[in-house]
């Protein structure tokens, strides 16, 4: 992820939809995104999962037109 926007200026909450777009890799219109979570404990991971999954669909309900 880029910690500063193009023009140098620092992301803020209001641009939440811009960094998810980024994590997502939905700015180059790529098709299937692959999160590895193989480093995460067993203990947590269905947490992890549950969070992430939540995540992206609040982004693609909210954030899309």
């Amino acid at each position: 992820m880029k910690p500063q926007k193009e023009n140098g200026d620092d992301y803020t909450s209001d641009d939440f939809d811009e960094i998810l777009k980024q994590f997502l890799g939905y700015l180059n219109k790529a098709n299937v995104s692959i999160i590895d979570l193989s480093g995460v404990p067993f203990e947590v991971l269905s947490i992890t999962i549950s969070l992430i999954s939540r995540i992206i669909l609040i982004f693609v309900f909210i954030f899309q037109n």
